[in-house]
């Protein structure tokens, strides 16, 4: 069997290379021939190792192992699993920092539109795989998407992709030490998205946990780094393949989210419009910190997965909330209010605390000075992961600022937005000048993660309406 960069090694894959190097060296009919085979996916290769001398047999197998496995003599000494640990390891740094990961999504994008009739609603270049009827044609508020948990729904199986030997995708992010904490708390997954009876859309759910969606949704996107790892230029008709397709060879309708644990993530493009002069401003997050999905990326902010604030429910069913889960990740991202978990571990709110109370209040006063808006939904084509799509808008006159200086009220400067939405140890953000060509800008940037760049999209279908918001002309 050929070997190909980082697949499923099989448990007796050692003990039959060291037998057949024995047997090799000590002469044994047919057993430098079963080693090519073992190590070379050619007929011409294995033909140019039959030639080799017995005394060079083993040398050479180790030196093929190297090549194959990109990895050292050193690594091959290592135990069973804590040689595939290594190598998995590669595979994540890879994954993290040495592959476009917008270009792979594009690529596996346009591989699935090949399957499917074309949407002529949607943009020829919207960067998520997307149904017509998940966006929206204007701007929806928040308040109106409904949202309907149903009960005793099982979720998925972990994917047992080869790369993991089986075994669940969270267990080796732990075993490779990623450096990102990994918590297993509970999260919300996504079994459909329909129409109400008043138009509005409809969000079916179930209760999970994020590493169900990790062991799903995630493995599918380590599977298919696997894959290119070793041959980036992967044919599109191959790129479709492993846990993307059912037993019989059939392709799973990415469409059907009752296949993999989709939990979705909420996506936020953040506008304070009303500045000084009259400019509006967005904010981009550069992931370059501590987060366990989509490193070295450039995302909207607030983002983060559907999921309760703490390690359990509220009782009141609060946290089954859109909007509560952008304020909290508001507050971590924007604020930097890391202390979010710890106080609903006291039994506190921390919408009652300080900063983001008083922005809070601006959402919720009878005049708002804040609103967030739903624009639609779609799937990354890596992951298959439900991304919905929405934006806040603020105006930058009602903001609250604390400076060295001391207190007031209204963003007079840039430098006052630095002061109100500070660094977090996610990465760094910073704002640009809204205007549709600045949008458009980063949706075609190779760094721009694709559920960021689906929302900068929708936004920019509606930069006339966001720059006149709260307008009291």
């Amino acid at each position: 069997m050929g070997l190909n960069g980082l697949v499923g090694v099989p448990k007796d894959f050692f003990a039959k290379l060291e037998r057949l190097c024995k047997e090799g060296m000590a002469g044994a009919p047919g057993s430098i021939t079963e080693l090519g085979k073992l190590l070379f996916p050619t007929p011409h290769q294995i033909h140019k190792w039959k030639d080799m001398p017995p005394r060079s047999i083993k040398a050479g197998a180790h030196a093929r192992i190297c090549t194959l496995f990109e990895t050292s003599p050193e690594q091959l000494a290592l135990p069973y699993r804590d040689f595939l640990v290594a190598r998995t390891r590669r595979l994540l740094t890879y994954k993290a920092s040495g592959w476009n990961r917008r270009a792979m999504a594009n690529g596996l994008l346009a591989a699935y539109r090949g399957t499917a009739p074309a949407e002529p609603e949607l943009p020829e270049d919207f960067p998520l795989l997307a149904r017509a009827a998940w966006i929206e044609p204007g701007l929806r508020d928040i308040g109106t998407v409904a949202l309907r948990k149903e009960a005793r729904v099982r979720p998925v199986a972990p994917f047992a992709v080869p790369v993991f030997q089986g075994e669940p995708h969270h267990a080796w992010l732990g075993a490779v030490g990623s450096g990102v904490p990994l918590d297993n708390r509970p999260a919300y997954r996504l079994l459909g998205l329909e129409r109400a009876g008043d138009g509005g859309p409809l969000l079916r759910c179930a209760d999970a946990n994020y590493f169900n969606m990790l062991d799903t949704c995630g493995a599918l996107e380590v599977e298919f780094a696997a894959q290119h790892y070793r041959n980036p230029a992967v044919p599109a008709a191959l790129e479709l393949c492993g846990k993307r397709r059912d037993a019989t060879g059939q392709l799973k309708d990415p469409f059907d989210l009752r296949w993999r644990n989709a939990v979705p993530g909420i996506n936020t493009l953040l506008v304070v419009n009303h500045m000084p002069g009259g400019e509006s401003r967005f904010f981009v997050h550069d992931r370059t910190g501590k987060v366990a999905e989509a490193a070295g990326t450039l995302h909207v902010v607030p983002a983060g997965t559907f999921q309760p604030d703490g390690l359990t429910e509220h009782p009141s069913g609060r946290d089954f909330s859109l909007e509560r889960t952008i304020w909290r990740e508001f507050a971590e991202e924007l604020l930097g209010q890391k202390s979010v978990e710890e106080l609903v571990l006291h039994g506190k709110d921390f919408l009652a605390e300080a900063p983001v109370r008083d922005l809070h209040a601006l959402w919720t006063r009878p005049k708002p000075a804040l609103r967030i808006f739903y624009l639609g939904c779609g799937l990354d084509p890596l992951t298959l992961k439900p991304e919905l799509l929405c934006m806040m808008v603020v105006d930058a006159r009602e903001i609250p600022v604390s400076t060295p200086a001391g207190p007031h009220l209204g963003i007079r400067d840039v430098d006052d937005l630095k002061h109100v939405f500070g660094a977090n140890w996610e990465g760094k953000h910073d704002s640009c000048a809204l205007s549709e060509k600045e949008l458009l800008r980063f949706v075609r940037g190779d760094r721009t993660l694709a559920a960021g760049a689906a929302a900068m999209q929708l936004a920019a279908r509606h930069v006339d309406a966001i720059q006149d918001m709260f307008d009291d002309g």
